[in-house]
């Protein structure tokens, strides 16, 4: 996988995004820029860079690379650079949300999620070039991930709920949008067949992702009076320590880095029929 033209997609995303969001009516163009400086703040000084490129981060555009090498000729053309900016957009637009539920953000940032959620979908119809089969799936997509992200969320707020390992097998269904953009470019690339298979596989991938970010935040939960929203083991109640000690609230995720990208998750996915497969990274 070419790791320069994952730079490169993320770097034309942050461009044409910051771009997007500035020229929002008002007061959505404050609101934006408050939002996206606030993200950037938490993410710390490696910035989005590290974020999605790093060993320790979500591999988004990896994955984008990945499948744009694949798919398209030329693998940076208008198509993948449409996926991109659909991604960041997408991914700003979950931030929004997630701190509204998870971290006490302003309920007035629904209004931009919303927006953000448009600007994505326009983008990867643009980058698919097929409106019809990339707005179903996207309905289907969001209708899953919010479907689970409901349950999870009510599950953590049961003090008599158990996790059990069907419950942590699906925690990847909270990346489902992640699929979306590099679907685009499976669309355009006349490979709709192979959707199911890497929706499949980002579930898959993501389900390590979010456990392992669960896992590492355990000590900083605990430390702050908190639990853990999947303490091991299997079957511990999501209100208590390890100690069987009543935690005061549902656990926040505030602050907390992406649970890290195996160097070679992405190899996981398999090439794709008829693609020059370069291997991973």
């Amino acid at each position: 996988m070419n790791d320069d033209l994952a730079s490169r997609l993320l770097a034309h995303a942050r461009r044409r995004l910051d771009r997007h969001g500035e020229a929002l009516p008002p007061p959505l163009d404050q609101l934006f820029r408050q939002v996206r400086d606030e993200w950037l703040g938490k993410i710390g000084a490696g910035g989005a860079e590290e974020l999605f490129l790093g060993p320790w981060g979500t591999p988004a555009y990896p994955l984008l690379a990945w499948i744009a090498e694949g798919c398209l000729d030329p693998a940076d053309g208008p198509p993948a650079r449409a996926a991109a900016e659909g991604m960041l957009a997408s991914y700003l637009a979950l931030r929004c949300q997630d701190d509204v539920v998870d971290e006490d953000a302003p309920a007035e940032w629904t209004y931009l999620g919303a927006a953000l959620d448009a600007h994505a979908v326009a983008r990867l119809v643009e980058a698919a070039g097929e409106p019809g089969p990339m707005l179903a799936l996207w309905t289907r997509l969001t209708t899953e991930f919010s479907a689970y992200a409901l349950h999870d969320a009510r599950l953590q707020a049961r003090p008599d709920a158990r996790w059990d390992e069907g419950e942590l097998a699906q925690q990847g269904r909270k990346y489902l949008p992640m699929a979306a953009p590099p679907a685009a470019l499976l669309l355009r690339g006349g490979r709709g067949d192979q959707v199911d298979r890497l929706v499949d596989a980002v579930v898959r991938m993501a389900t390590g992702l979010q456990l392992t970010n669960d896992l590492r935040g355990v000590g900083r939960d605990l430390r702050a009076g908190l639990a853990p929203p999947h303490p091991p083991p299997i079957g511990q109640r999501p209100g208590q320590d390890r100690r069987d000690r009543p935690a005061p609230g549902p656990a926040r995720r505030g602050g907390r880095r992406p649970g890290p990208a195996p160097g070679r998750a992405l190899g996981g996915l398999g090439p794709l029929p008829g693609a020059h497969h370069r291997g991973p990274a």
